[in-house]
């Protein structure tokens, strides 16, 4: 559900699961958080997604399971902040 693609400096991160909205589980932000970690060296970072949403956030039954206060999530935020390169938020649909 998450694809990665590396061209050079540039590391293209896709989240794969249009079927529900690009909703995050545990093991999808885990496989973000080891590529964001192992893209230490990227020049560019782009992180998008596939069909009309971007991502919902949490799957709601991972949500419901502890997901949401998980430490994942910082885990993820903390390693792309910690990427010298530019990323960038390739967002597609609507973002509020």
């Amino acid at each position: 559900m998450i694809q990665c693609n590396q061209d050079g400096g540039t590391w293209t991160v896709t989240i794969d699961r249009p079927d529900k909205a690009g909703a995050l589980t545990r093991e999808m932000l885990t496989e973000l958080a080891d590529i964001a970690e192992a893209a230490q060296a990227a020049k560019l970072f782009i992180l998008t997604g596939t069909g009309p949403v971007f991502s919902a956030g949490a799957d709601l039954e991972a949500a419901r399971a502890g997901l949401a206060t998980d430490s994942v999530w910082e885990r993820l935020s903390g390693a792309i902040a910690a990427l010298p390169g530019l990323s960038i938020a390739a967002l597609n649909g609507t973002v509020a």
